[in-house]
């Protein structure tokens, strides 16, 4: 049973949880080293499970990688429930090792990718994590890696990532902080327009005793009259 399974976890030093009510994060495992049309020398598999929370309208945010002996649910489901939030929705393909996943407090969704990529019903999707296996590969140095370099690459990897993340995050609240600054100062000058006391139109024009006094074009004073004649 799944249930069964034996969790562990380094006590001295737990990684932080990712995800939690509300958010999504999709999971899935990769290999590297992989035969292509499996031809050529065998080389060992090197297994790799990897999680990213899915952003509101697109994009990805935190995240967590970390190499693995073996893909089998005894392997996978422990580091799961030390990289994960419970009530986080997980959405997966459908390996074995993540079928008990609701188990455990998560909201699970699965998709199979035998037949689509996209699954219409319940939204699950591993678009994400997929690109991001996709600049991890393209991070690896292109003259080659040896196995025991690995894991310092991914550390790497999670490393720069993680503080473009920071970086967007902080230009997010630099940008909103000055709208809120001349949002406020908007503010406060409408509130002094107000404020201010308008003149009353009879204390600033001229008391007009009757209409003939009343000549704007300025034509009853002879020195500032012109006289206009037709041209010829």
């Amino acid at each position: 049973m799944c249930n069964e399974v034996l969790l562990h976890a380094d006590l001295e030093q737990k990684p932080a949880k990712i995800g939690g009510e509300g958010k999504i994060v999709e999971i899935d495992e990769a290999v590297w080293r992989r035969r292509k049309y499996h031809k050529g020398k065998k080389k060992k598999l090197i297994w790799i499970i990897g999680g990213v929370v899915r952003l509101e309208g697109g994009g990805d945010g935190d995240r967590f990688m970390m190499i693995v002996p073996d893909r089998t649910k005894e392997t996978l489901i422990p580091i799961i429930l030390d990289h994960l939030k419970f009530g986080t929705k997980i959405y997966s393909d459908k390996w074995k090792a993540f079928q008990c996943l609701s188990t455990f407090g998560y909201l699970h969704e699965t998709v199979c990718h035998k037949r689509k990529f996209f699954n219409k019903e319940n939204k699950a999707c591993t678009n994400t994590i997929e690109g991001l296996w996709k600049h991890l590969w393209s991070s690896f140095p292109q003259s080659g890696m040896r196995i025991k370099n690995l894991a310092d690459q991914i550390t790497l990897f999670l490393v720069k990532s993680s503080l473009k993340l920071q970086f967007k995050d902080m230009m997010k609240d630099l940008i909103h902080y000055e709208l809120d600054e001349l949002i406020e100062d908007e503010n406060e000058i409408i509130e002094e327009m107000d404020e201010e006391e308008i003149p009353d139109a009879g204390d600033t024009l001229p008391e007009i005793e009757n209409d003939d006094d009343f000549d704007p074009l300025g034509s009853g004073d002879e020195e500032s009259s012109t006289e206009c004649s037709p041209s010829v």
